[in-house]
């Protein structure tokens, strides 16, 4: 596939980079020749501004941003012709998200919104979106993340809010985790015990893990309460 990002910052280019790594092209909108340099000698890659990248694309036309908020999304919404996907990897409140789907329908093109969860461990992607484009960009997201590596959570709006409540329970299980340290320290067997070896080996313990089903239809749960909240149930 051909794509189009938007942003030319750390998440941008590590994203690029996946995606040269498995033979897609991308049309990158940015003056940053340093960037465009390194990813170079990867893949196809190309400098060129969005108008110009838009004439380019495939269809569907995919445009993937990174960086762009408030009114300079807004303003990019404008200029999208019928049948773009626009992908926004940039983190942003639920609910301006559903009110940026509602004016691609009107002009028809799709929104989706992938919450990213990168650390040294993992890289996962949280989708929402409708069905259509999520099967549109699905080829992008397994070079990006891997089989295994991103998640539908439902409609546009609900990947950036699950995002989000997973961020919660990651740190409703660091508080507890830190509690049962305390709790060893302040143990008969703690001159006994290697803490830090205790701490690391639950701590990669705990990440290998996947979430519980019952945790993941919390989260479903309450992505789905609060679109409804908004409309879009």
């Amino acid at each position: 596939m051909n794509i189009c990002m938007l942003g030319d910052g750390f998440e941008t280019e590590d994203i690029a980079r996946r995606l040269l790594a498995e033979d897609h092209c991308i049309y990158q909108d940015t003056n940053n020749s340093a960037l465009l340099g390194r990813l170079g000698f990867l893949g196809k890659i190309k400098g060129m501004e969005i108008q110009e990248a838009l004439e380019q694309l495939d269809e569907p036309k995919v445009v993937w941003n990174t960086e762009l908020s408030g009114r300079q999304l807004s303003a990019l919404v404008e200029i999208l012709p019928a049948g773009t996907i626009l992908v926004n990897s940039r983190a942003q409140y639920f609910a301006d998200n559903i009110q940026l789907t509602a004016r691609l329908a009107k002009k028809g093109a799709h929104y989706v919104d992938v919450g990213l969860a990168m650390d040294e461990y993992r890289l996962a992607l949280f989708v929402g979106g409708n069905q259509q484009a999520f099967q549109e960009v699905e080829p992008l997201l397994a070079a990006i993340a891997g089989d295994g590596g991103y998640y539908h959570c439902g409609p546009a709006g609900a990947g950036h809010f699950l995002r989000c409540m997973q961020q919660k329970y990651e740190a409703q299980v660091q508080s507890a985790f830190s509690g049962i340290v305390e709790e060893v320290r302040q143990s008969p067997f703690n001159d006994e015990i290697d803490v830090e070896a205790f701490v690391i080996f639950g701590h990669l313990y705990c990440k290998k893990q996947p979430l519980p089903n019952m945790v993941w239809q919390f989260l479903q749960a309450q992505a789905h309460n609060a679109l409804v909240v908004h409309g879009q149930g």
